[in-house]
């Protein structure tokens, strides 16, 4: 899946949509930029538990068919009639398009760096495709660097629109998979993603070079390094296909750089805001494609 600044600034082009086209129709931006956070929020939560039941709801959110997701979230924000539920559940949608074209991309491009790696799995290069594809789209976007993008920026403050997004959570896990959560424990995963962003930001670069240096030292994979996004991309790796070199999307061959699929993913959010805002079956479009 594409990370943490790729699916902001989705998020941000989509509200700007949303000004031009819907001007009479308040949501709040707050919470379509949390949306556009989609459930990854999930996976920062911490616990002492054995078992990380909201990691787990995470995982299930991301490989469940999205059709039953995507109605339950866009119902959600039509009974509730308020911009908070609104704004998120438009957000969540950039989400979903910006993954659901851009991951099978991710995928195949994690397999062949971790092919030509000596020290980096699958695991690893996907992350640190990922990072890097939030510099180039970044710049692509706005003509910006990373240390000019505050992370925290992405998941803003807003203590209303957290609450609103435990509730929704529990009713979703609930209503959809059968799972009771507790809406305490989503709540939590709010915050600590925040904190998460707040760790990541690297305004000089030096959380990256320390973890280089240490790395370097101690003969380790990039287990900490890939985290922190530089102000350009190595040049080890074309990140963004732009020389348009044929890649797999299951048996399909392609060609297209993550820009055109980004640009896409556009499209296909649009496309699903509309029918959002018209009170039509989102599944139309969606076709029960995954995040993942």
């Amino acid at each position: 899946m594409p990370s943490i600044m790729t699916h902001y600034l989705l998020g941000e082009r989509l509200f700007k949509y949303m000004q031009e086209n819907y001007k009479n129709i308040e949501i709040s931006k707050d919470s379509l930029l949390w949306g556009s956070q989609g459930p990854d929020f999930l996976f920062s939560y911490n616990t002492d538990e054995k078992i990380n039941a909201v990691k787990d709801f995470g995982k299930r959110l991301h490989s469940a068919g999205g059709d039953q997701t995507l109605a339950f979230i866009c119902n959600f924000a039509h009974r509730s009639k308020n911009k908070i539920d609104k704004g998120y559940a438009l957000g969540f949608l950039s989400h979903f398009a910006l993954d659901s074209i851009a991951h099978p991309y991710v995928l195949y491009g994690a397999k062949q760096l971790a092919q030509q790696s000596e020290n980096m799995d699958e695991h690893l290069s996907h992350l640190l495709i990922e990072s890097n594809l939030d510099i180039i789209t970044l710049r692509y976007e706005t003509g910006k660097v990373t240390n000019q993008l505050n992370l925290k920026k992405c998941a803003p403050k807003n203590d209303i629109t957290n609450q609103h997004m435990a509730t929704l959570y529990y009713m979703l896990g609930k209503s959809v998979f059968n799972q009771d959560m507790d809406m305490d424990c989503i709540y939590q995963a709010t915050q600590d993603y925040r904190k998460k962003l707040r760790r990541l930001n690297d305004y000089t670069g030096f959380k990256r070079d320390l973890a280089l240096r240490h790395e370097k030292r101690h003969h380790t994979p990039p287990l900490h390094s890939i985290r922190y996004r530089g102000l350009t991309e190595d040049d080890k790796y074309d990140y963004a296909n732009i020389s348009h070199k044929s890649w797999t999307d299951k048996s399909r061959i392609r060609t297209e750089s993550f820009l055109e699929l980004f640009e896409e993913a556009y499209k296909l959010t649009t496309a699903l805001a509309d029918v959002f805002i018209e009170g039509g079956d989102i599944t139309g479009i969606s076709q029960n494609r995954t995040l993942i």
